[in-house]
């Protein structure tokens, strides 16, 4: 017999939803955890463990590219999985 966790997984790689769902634990932690961004940065998407993100101004988007290794490390951490390697403004 199947544990349920292992049957929600089946479920989730048949359906190819894998970036929709690990895109929710992201956007989750962007909410709680870093919420400094997420007043001025919105996540647009997540696929293939590329982020993609949109500013309000500028001045965010420089914000962006010059934290964006501590961003991607804060993420991994707090996820406790390496699913994001690369973010794109």
């Amino acid at each position: 017999m199947k544990s349920i966790k292992t049957i929600i997984k089946q479920i989730i790689v048949e359906n190819n939803i894998e970036d929709e769902v690990r895109l929710v634990r992201i956007d989750e932690v962007w909410k709680n955890k870093m919420s400094y961004y997420s007043d001025n940065i919105q996540i647009v998407k997540y696929k293939n463990k590329v982020l993609y993100l949109k500013t309000i101004s500028p001045a965010w988007k420089q914000e962006i590219i010059m934290q964006t290794d501590n961003i991607i490390k804060q993420f991994n951490c707090y996820l406790k999985e390496n699913l994001i390697e690369k973010i794109i403004i």
